[in-house]
């Protein structure tokens, strides 16, 4: 299966259910997050740099360069946000949504991860 890119708020194509819907939102991601690091390591810009010489790469790039690495880290951040909106199929999926809420230190994924925590322990509090 092809990924399908993101197109503004939902992704292009019908909405299918379950474990599909899923993997066809993380094709998605994945593809926007491939293209961001793409353009960015051929333009010199390493996101495994320390911070320092992180900024200073993007800071030297040229102001095309820098929009650019906006547009598609915009589209990475609306599949990110699309796949955290889709329920989780299965306990590694779960996992990621996690990961990619801590990664980006973001409090407004905080009710999609309890709310799937508490699905998957079969509690509803402590």
């Amino acid at each position: 299966m092809k990924p399908q890119i993101f197109d503004g708020h939902r992704l292009a194509g019908p909405i299918r259910s379950g474990g599909i819907e899923w993997n066809v939102r993380l094709e998605a991601f994945n593809a926007a997050r491939q293209a961001d690091l793409d353009h960015a390591q051929r333009h010199g810009i390493h996101f495994d740099q320390p911070k320092d010489q992180f900024a200073a790469a993007y800071a030297a790039a040229p102001k095309g360069v820098r929009d650019e690495d906006e547009r598609l880290t915009e589209l990475t951040y609306l599949a990110e946000d699309a796949l955290m909106l889709c329920p989780s199929p299965d306990a590694s999926a779960f996992a990621l949504k996690v990961l990619l809420a801590h990664g980006r230190c973001l409090s407004l994924y905080d009710n999609i991860v309890f709310a799937e925590a508490q699905r998957f322990s079969g509690r509803t509090s402590r």
